[in-house]
């Protein structure tokens, strides 16, 4: 075996685990992008909330309003 095909195969291990981990561990895998965003000024995750509140608002929505 060759040292490049080791190292790509303990990568795939290596990307595999941490998926599986990710899936058992959800929450702090949120709560760990939420601090790297926040780290990084990046408010995506509120501008997506900010949407929402404003269409729901008086308890109507754009399909309410113009929708038959």
């Amino acid at each position: 075996m060759s040292l490049s095909f080791t190292l790509l195969t303990i990568a795939e291990v290596l990307v595999g685990l941490f998926l599986i981990w990710g899936f058992w561990n959800e929450q702090k895998v949120v709560e760990f992008e939420d601090k790297i965003f926040a780290k990084l000024g990046i408010t995506r995750r509120h501008k997506k909330t900010a949407k929402i509140t404003q269409f729901t608002t008086n308890g109507t929505t754009p399909c309410n309003k113009h929708c038959i």
